[in-house]
């Protein structure tokens, strides 16, 4: 018996009508559940729901908490900026110094290194610039370490923990340095062993505590800097600095002058070649420039565009700004333990 193809076709038709039939309904009562939520959101979520007013409340009834909670925040932040010594900020501005030797030595070493790298002699490159130098070695650990080995300041670095205004005088952590026998008391534990008083990584880096230098690319001016307790301590300090690697840099540079030229001068006569003979002379005429300007020059590398002053002004700390912070961070403590005190009750 042989099915009717019609029959077959309503019947599918049917299905399918009563399959997205049950879709559309699933549809319309998701539909429905959304509204409900928004309609009435209150009975979905009325116990998570904070409001406004009842945190106003629970802060008012809470208010004697939360003033003696910033009373005594405040009164900490007091004594803390009280007790906090001043710290003066002495600062010098310097450009880098120019010579005219640096790039005619620039020139030739561009059309003559080859030859010149051959002879042994070394040129100055256009492409370094002996003032970038001159600023990493200012800030490396072992040109500091001669800084305060050279002028005895370790006791100054390392043990003072303030400045008497009045007698001038610098006030001693005498746990650590005592003053009568001139002697170390603390003792550190480092990796060579125990030792009396600080080693000189400690000292590099207490340094960098009170030592800043920033240069600025717009314009190329370079600040060099000390904030220390003692005005006149921090105006010398930077000075002797900005002496010291001009110093340094300088000597370095006749030195290195000096042996380019002793180097020239034993092998210019035996050199037959005349355009490597003229070479020479020429290097040897530019080396023998750079040696009478690096003489004379006691600025060799930095240039001193303003001085720095002993500074009549304490640069820090900022007590007003400790006080307003304590009573701030003791309001917003004294709140948050308001809330979490009644949420707790509450949730008991």
């Amino acid at each position: 018996m042989t099915s009717d193809p019609n029959l077959d076709s309503i019947t599918a038709r049917d299905d399918m009508f009563v399959m997205r039939l049950t879709q559309i309904e699933k549809k319309i009562e998701a539909i429905s559940a959304a509204n409900n939520f928004y309609q009435n959101p209150q009975k979905i979520n009325s116990t998570d729901e904070i409001d406004l007013k009842e945190l106003l409340s629970i802060i008012w009834r809470g208010k004697i908490s939360i003033i003696l909670i910033t009373t005594v925040f405040s009164a900490l932040s007091v004594l803390y900026a009280i007790n906090l010594p001043n710290v003066y900020r002495a600062n010098a501005t310097l450009v880098p110094s120019s010579d005219g030797e640096t790039s005619n030595l620039a020139g030739l070493s561009g059309k003559f290194s080859g030859l010149a790298s051959l002879g042994g002699v070394s040129l100055p490159s256009a492409q370094i610039d002996k003032t970038t130098i001159a600023l990493q070695k200012l800030k490396s650990w072992n040109f500091i370490e001669e800084f305060i080995v050279e002028n005895n300041i370790q006791k100054e670095v390392f043990a003072v923990t303030g400045w008497d205004k009045s007698s001038g005088e610098l006030v001693i952590d005498e746990d650590v340095y005592d003053s009568d026998t001139q002697q170390w008391i603390e003792i550190h534990k480092t990796a060579l062993g125990n030792i009396r008083g600080p080693n000189s990584w400690m000292l590099y880096d207490r340094f960098n505590d009170f030592f800043s230098v920033s240069r600025d690319d717009a314009t190329g001016f370079i600040s060099i800097s000390i904030e220390y307790y003692s005005p006149f301590i921090a105006e010398e300090w930077v000075s002797k600095l900005i002496s010291r690697i001009n110093s340094s840099e300088r000597h370095l540079a006749i030195k290195e002058a000096q042996e380019n030229i002793n180097f020239l001068e034993s092998k210019i006569n035996h050199i037959e070649n005349f355009e490597i003979r003229n070479m020479f002379y020429r290097l040897l005429e530019e080396q023998t420039k750079k040696l009478m300007l690096s003489s004379g020059s006691k600025e060799y590398v930095l240039k001193v565009i303003e001085q720095a002053k002993i500074p009549e002004v304490k640069s820090s700390p900022k007590r007003a700004l400790i006080c307003i912070f304590g009573a701030l961070l003791g309001v917003i403590l004294g709140i948050i333990s308001v809330l979490a005190r009644h949420f707790s009750r509450r949730q008991s």
